[in-house]
């Protein structure tokens, strides 16, 4: 608590109430940014350190996930899973309003050092900081702490959905950079199925229903844990309906988690060459041409053509400062990156 004028520490007290090993540290606002951080690092006693922030929420097993990730994998000294984004506070991971999702990649120094945000929820082991140091040592937090653990160690990514990150509104402190790196645009809404109980066979369309009636009977598994079963019941529902674009916007993101990146690609392409005017696809290829296949150029025009569209996309503003950025353009970046605030993000 860095000297608040709210009323977390009653909050706080109300906890410690029913769970003892709870401990509230305040202290002075000047004494800076981090301070607070790296005394509850040296406080702690566990074998695992993770830092939350008050706006963002975690799934149920986002912490059994990270540690037995590092509990098998002793030469790693750091673990993080993928994110989901939210504009409304105080939502929880399991219902929560999608703002799109972010699926990291495996980072190594290289790409650390040119990232402008980075997995915001990793968990490590608490000797790490006997090495690298703690987080006071730099304004820039989060990300130099990883910057210097890749520097020395290996990093665990764990491909699942671990946590929920808030940014924009009065709690948020995040950048809108985070969303515009390789995240996995949701595609358009299909209209809302009943919940489909687990299935082990993969539904068989039948003659009357279309690509989308039958995708909803899928939905189950492409949304599931299992992103074999996913891939290949979305490979099943391509061959009954090759046109179907959102299903080609899917899979390639099933196959970038599978790490199959030139299948993902493939896929994020078919859903734009079917589906040319919806900006969602284009956007996916886009992140994927940039930040997988360093194909830049066509990545700048896609998102040049989307900007000439909807001069008013803040998303597509923010993507085309990220990229002027990696390029060597400050002056455009600038300019992209101002126009975005103007229009109010």
């Amino acid at each position: 608590d860095q000297a608040s004028e709210q009323a977390e520490s009653a909050i706080v007290a109300d906890f410690q109430r029913s769970h003892r090993n709870v401990i509230s540290l305040r202290i002075a606002a000047a004494h800076g940014r981090h301070a607070g951080v790296d005394l509850a690092v040296r406080m702690a006693s566990g074998r695992f350190i993770t830092v939350l922030d008050a706006a963002d929420r975690m799934s149920e097993d986002a912490y059994r996930l990270l540690s037995a990730a590092l509990e098998q994998h002793p030469e790693a000294m750091m673990a993080y899973g993928d994110t989901c984004f939210t504009t409304v506070p105080h939502e929880c991971f399991a219902n929560h309003t999608s703002y799109g999702k972010m699926m990291w990649p495996d980072y190594n120094q290289q790409q650390l050092a040119r990232a402008s945000e980075v997995a915001p929820h990793p968990m490590w082991r608490r000797e790490l900081h006997d090495t690298v140091g703690g987080f006071a040592a730099t304004d820039d937090g989060l990300h130099d702490l990883m910057l210097r653990t890749a520097a020395r160690f290996s990093m665990l990514h764990v491909p699942s959905f671990t946590g929920l990150q808030l940014f924009a509104g009065e709690t948020g402190q995040h950048s809108a950079t985070a969303a515009a790196q390789h995240q996995h645009r949701e595609a358009p809404p299909q209209q809302a199925a009943a919940p489909q109980p687990a299935k082990i066979s993969m539904p068989q369309p039948t003659p009357e229903q279309n690509a989308d009636e039958a995708y909803l009977q899928l939905q189950h598994m492409v949304n599931g844990d299992d992103q074999q079963q996913a891939a290949q019941a979305l490979e099943r529902h391509l061959e009954c309906y090759p046109g179907h674009a959102v299903a080609h916007n899917d899979l390639a993101a099933t196959y970038y988690r599978l790490g199959e990146k030139e299948r993902s690609l493939s896929h994020y392409r078919r859903a734009v060459e079917l589906s040319p005017e919806e900006s969602t696809y284009q956007k996916n290829l886009a992140d994927m041409l940039y930040v997988e296949t360093g194909e830049v150029n066509e990545a700048i025009g896609i998102y040049l053509e989307l900007h000439r569209k909807d001069p008013r996309d803040v998303e597509t503003l923010l993507n085309l400062g990220i990229i002027s950025v990696g390029v060597g353009q400050p002056e455009e970046a600038e300019s992209f990156l101002q126009r975005a605030l103007e229009i109010g993000f």
